[in-house]
């Protein structure tokens, strides 16, 4: 066994609230595109003044600060103002993929202790996206909140079969998106269930950094042909994804050539496959690649390893503030080369 190591010192992040990080990006770039859906292209200054209105509408209708709220949208722009509305009113938001089964949703809307649903009608403990969106008050409404307090909840599988909340604050995140890799591009490409976190992950870090959000439609998520009309009409820079799922697209022709456009792509959610990787740089050996791990309790992402050595595959250091070590079965820690629990 190897001797513990010194505690690990942490570095404070400048701005701990994740909506107001998005609302300086509103301000000093308010003309900026901020997001491609398929029912809008908004600028930053207009997702901001729309997600003000859910906001307002929100405390208007008795939301209080810290209430947790249910998101069942498809995927146009009125899912990602509807998420900075919630943040906005002091509340925290739960995203729910429409394909679950109403089984699966009752068991998160009571497991989570939500207050309310955003969805596209009205009804017992439903507001209507559209209601909301009538709210003629667009000023941020400006509610104090705290670093600890939660910015969102996910539900993962739970290894005894049901659901398990996952709860993350707007400390937590606000430390994942500094100096990460994604904010270094112009544009990148949401694809994901909004239910699995990377997708939380492309929409907290682009539109925190004043990065264009290309949010991919629930058709062209599914939809291999639309999904390369998408990107080649757009021309994404980041995209995420497993190794699975890359490797089917790379089986059709036209998504090989789309994928020129890329400048960096992060394979993650299952073990990094280096027959998917060498077939990848067939069709775009000029985009970095990362190897990208990390438990949705750790606030989506911990580690991140730039691919350069397929016979050398980690997943790297710990990112900013995170702390990465092999332990065993008693969480003793274990030297270099040893397998753990």
């Amino acid at each position: 066994l190897e001797p513990e190591k010194e505690l690990h010192e942490f570095v404070e992040t400048d701005n701990q609230i994740f909506h107001e990080r998005f609302e300086r990006q509103v301000d000093a770039n308010p003309d900026k595109t901020a997001l491609v859906a398929c029912d809008a292209v908004l600028t930053y200054r207009e997702l901001d003044e729309r997600s003000n209105r859910i906001a307002n509408a929100l405390i208007r209708r008795g939301v209080e600060p810290r209430s947790k709220i249910l998101v069942m949208l498809p995927r146009t722009s009125d899912l990602i103002s509807a998420i900075f509305g919630i943040l906005k009113a002091g509340s925290a938001y739960v995203p729910i993929d429409l394909a679950y089964p109403k089984e699966r949703v009752d068991y998160i809307y009571n497991n989570s202790q939500a207050d309310y649903i955003i969805g596209m009608e009205s009804a017992d403990n439903t507001l209507a996206i559209e209601e909301l969106l009538a709210e003629k008050n667009g000023e941020r409404p400006g509610l104090f909140v705290y670093p600890e307090d939660l910015a969102y909840m996910i539900y993962t599988s739970g290894s005894t079969g049901k659901p398990k909340g996952v709860m993350i604050s707007h400390r937590n995140i606000c430390n994942l998106i500094r100096d990460y890799p994604k904010t270094r591009y112009d544009r990148i490409l949401s694809m994901t269930t909004i239910s699995f976190d990377v997708a939380l992950e492309d929409i907290l870090t682009s539109l925190t950094s004043g990065v264009e959000l290309i949010f991919a439609n629930d058709t062209q998520i599914k939809s291999t042909p639309e999904l390369v009309k998408l990107i080649n009409e757009y021309e994404p820079e980041v995209m995420d994804l497993t190794p699975s799922r890359l490797a089917a697209y790379l089986e059709v022709k036209s998504f090989c050539e789309a994928i020129k456009c890329l400048k960096c792509i992060f394979l993650g959610g299952e073990k990094f496959s280096a027959a998917v990787y060498e077939e990848l740089i067939k069709y775009n050996s000029d985009a970095i690649v990362y190897n990208s791990y990390g438990p949705t309790e750790t606030t989506i992402t911990s580690n991140n390893k730039e691919v350069t050595d397929m016979h050398d595959l980690t997943v790297g250091p710990p990112l900013t503030n995170y702390v990465t070590d092999v332990r065993d079965i008693d969480g003793k820690l274990l030297p270099n080369g040893v397998m753990g629990e």
